[in-house]
């Protein structure tokens, strides 16, 4: 009876840990490339998004293209497409790669109006990941506009901590609006992450 508990009870688990790592396995970053141009510009056109950004203005394909180009000629700045089931739905830029005292920032956004329920999260891990374990820097930086609850709250949730605060730093709808400054050490991700890694685990399965 023991025997044929603790066989169960095996299987169970096995097949619990190949569940789990299907979500990662489901998901993943891609260099950005010249064909996905149009889908990033019509991400980024979005009011949802642009109203978000420092630079609300509607971006041209001339100024996409440009802003593309000087990413790939950059040594300080990457772009990365999210991946879910082999399907796009957002892009995180890091940028200003400091590689002497090993620290950058970024800026991300899920595009997709319909994307599944905690992409955002998973976009924020695999970006961290890859800043810390194949670039090799120790600190990641962000910056949120005070309206940008979403972003804010998931910046918590990935673990940051609030660093400072630019009041009145930036003009939006005829209104100067604050900027939060946050920053994220590898040291504290290590630890804090499997936890969190874990969570979306567990969401998705429920899902």
């Amino acid at each position: 009876m023991e025997d044929g508990t603790t066989i169960t009870e095996g299987h169970h688990r096995v097949k619990m840990e190949l569940l789990l790592m299907s979500i990662w396995k489901r998901a993943a970053l891609k260099t950005m490339t010249d064909s996905d141009l149009h889908t990033v510009l019509f991400w980024r056109n979005q009011d949802f998004i642009r109203k978000m950004m420092y630079n609300s203005q509607i971006i041209s394909k001339k100024e996409h293209l440009e802003w593309f180009n000087r990413i790939k000629n950059s040594d300080t700045s990457i772009a990365k497409v999210l991946y879910f089931d082999d399907r796009p739905y957002g892009v995180v830029t890091i940028h200003q790669i400091d590689y002497l005292n090993r620290t950058c920032e970024w800026s991300f956004y899920i595009g997709e109006n319909k994307a599944p329920s905690g992409l955002g999260t998973i976009l924020g891990c695999l970006a961290i990941d890859y800043i810390f374990n194949h670039l090799h820097l120790r600190k990641l930086c962000a910056q949120v506009i005070e309206f940008n609850y979403k972003s804010y709250h998931l910046h918590k949730k990935l673990g940051f901590d609030q660093e400072g605060l630019l009041q009145g730093h930036i003009k939006k709808e005829s209104k100067y609006v604050d900027i939060y400054l946050f920053g994220l050490f590898k040291s504290k991700w290590l630890i804090q992450s499997i936890q969190l890694k874990e969570q979306i685990e567990i969401k998705f399965k429920e899902v």
